[in-house]
């Protein structure tokens, strides 16, 4: 886990710094990424690299709007590889999305534990 994974700077351009507000911006783009991983796993075992590509493309959005570069950075490298319909490098991708969500995850908690958000 490390703060790197997530730009604290970004995230207070969005919040104005408010701990509380951190804290729901985080778990909104969490919850979305659940969402977007949980339509990307079909999308993914049938080669929809259409639908994959979209879903990837809004998780890399959102991810990078507040901060959460390395999860914006994954969904990128996933992003392009079914642009190109690379589904090796799309398994090995998503499976660096799914850390860094992960990673995302421990994050929020590391934060929230120590009451900045």
């Amino acid at each position: 886990m490390s703060l790197m994974d997530l730009n604290m700077s970004r995230l207070h351009d969005i919040t104005g710094g408010d701990r509380e507000l951190n804290g729901e911006v985080i778990r909104l783009v969490l919850e979305d990424a659940e969402t977007a991983i949980g339509e990307l796993v079909p999308a993914l075992r049938v080669r929809n690299a259409a639908v994959g590509g979209t879903l990837a493309h809004q998780l890399k959005g959102a991810s990078a709007n507040v901060g959460a570069e390395r999860l914006a950075d994954a969904a990128l490298r996933l992003e392009r590889a079914l642009d190109d319909d690379d589904w090796t490098t799309a398994s090995r991708s998503f499976d660096e999305v799914l850390a860094a969500l992960a990673t995302l995850r421990d994050v929020a908690a590391s934060l929230e534990a120590a009451g900045e958000s």
